[in-house]
């Protein structure tokens, strides 16, 4: 039986939530002068601060918090004008100072909404409850005898998207991940390239009584660093939590951290589920408190062409959903097709030229529309022949 049929027929809903980081594009690390740039070479980019020798003392980057405010306006976020940081305690052999630098209590994006657009055009929109500026961990390289520890990525900035647990099918959470994306990619904070790791998913989800409010023992899948990990990993937790509900008539009691083994193709339990307690939170004192009232007044990022409104404009205009996705997944085709309209208003018409006569690497080379105004306006008006 389709789960999704299984579903509806027992009166269950599925309760998602994501956590998305998002690695900034800066030049060197949050709270250092390494560079963050991508190195082959393990241990190469690294210094006393981003692997926490006694003594020293972090320094904030200030790209890195202008980049999170632009990215804050992208989730039409409210941003935090004061904000600090935070101590998250944990040990394990990737994160040197045994606790990462983050944002608890004043984090710098607040509440904020994501729009998506399904293919077959329905949209949703997913709540944000937060996005934080924090370092991240290092990398550990597994081998069948032991473990290697490469600490590059090491104190890199990211920006970590927490949203509501407001998702309750199991195919939207790959398109919200999408969507992340390219807004991210729209706004020039990062390339938020998952296959490097500069974009990564943390999925938790559970199963409870449709109509109910209960947050139920949830399993969060770690480091989903694929679209299609994201969905698969979902329709085997799920598919158990659903079995457990279908013979015992409840909830699965165990809350565990999981990750996808891609190899296995499958999903692999690790340990119990943290709470926040178990983190030891506390203020970090080398850091003062920061106020960014001035720089939000005056970092202002125009997002009338973000993807969600893009598609919006297309969609209604009378576009596939499939073809706005098209000319949204990409800065500059989203400008031209915008671009062209200008003065025709015709956004099915301008769409149609576009795709059936502009190459996509193209794209590119269209640095002003004047000249083929004229000549586009003859084609949607079919004085010339579309071929």
């Amino acid at each position: 039986m389709n789960l999704e049929k299984r579903i509806e027929e027992l009166g269950l809903e599925v309760v998602i939530g994501i956590e998305t980081h998002v690695q900034l594009n800066t030049k060197t690390k949050l709270f250092c002068s390494c560079s963050n740039e991508e190195s082959t070479t393990p241990n190469e980019n690294i210094c006393a601060i981003c692997t926490g020798q006694m003594g020293t003392l972090p320094e904030l980057n200030k790209s890195a918090v202008e980049k999170s405010v632009i990215l804050g306006q992208g989730f039409a976020s409210t941003l935090t004008p004061t904000v600090s940081w935070d101590r998250k305690h944990y040990q394990y052999p990737d994160l040197p100072k045994n606790f990462q630098l983050t944002q608890l209590d004043n984090p710098i994006i607040d509440k904020g909404e994501v729009k998506c657009f399904r293919d077959d055009g329905t949209s949703f929109a997913v709540e944000l409850h937060h996005a934080h500026l924090e370092e991240d961990a290092g990398k550990l390289v597994h081998t069948d005898k032991y473990s290697l520890v490469d600490y590059n990525r090491c104190g890199t900035p990211l920006v970590e998207v927490v949203t509501e647990p407001c998702i309750h099918q199991i195919g939207d959470a790959e398109i919200y991940a999408k969507y992340v994306q390219k807004i991210a990619r729209f706004l020039g904070v990062s390339d938020a390239n998952m296959e490097k790791g500069q974009m990564r998913s943390d999925i938790s989800v559970s199963v409870r009584k449709k109509g109910t409010q209960d947050l139920n023992p949830r399993t969060e899948i770690k480091n989903l660093n694929s679209f299609a990990f994201i969905t698969k990993g979902l329709i085997e937790v799920v598919t158990k939590q659903v079995n457990h509900f279908a013979e015992l008539g409840t909830p699965s009691p165990d809350q565990v951290t999981a990750q996808w083994d891609e190899e296995a193709q499958a999903v692999k339990v690790l340990r119990s589920k943290e709470d926040a307690a178990d983190y030891r939170f506390s203020r970090e004192p080398d850091i003062p408190w920061l106020d960014i009232s001035e720089l939000i007044d005056t970092l202002k990022v125009d997002t009338s062409l973000l993807p969600s409104k893009v598609e919006e404009m297309l969609i209604i205009g009378g576009v596939r959903p499939q073809d706005a996705k098209f000319f949204s997944a990409d800065r500059k085709r989203s400008e031209v097709v915008v671009g062209f309209n200008e003065g025709i208003d015709d956004i099915k018409a301008v769409a149609t030229v576009l795709m059936n006569n502009v190459k996509l690497e193209e794209y590119d080379a269209i640095q002003s529309f004047e000249p083929y105004q004229a000549l586009l306006q003859k084609f949607t008006t079919n004085v010339i022949p579309v071929n």
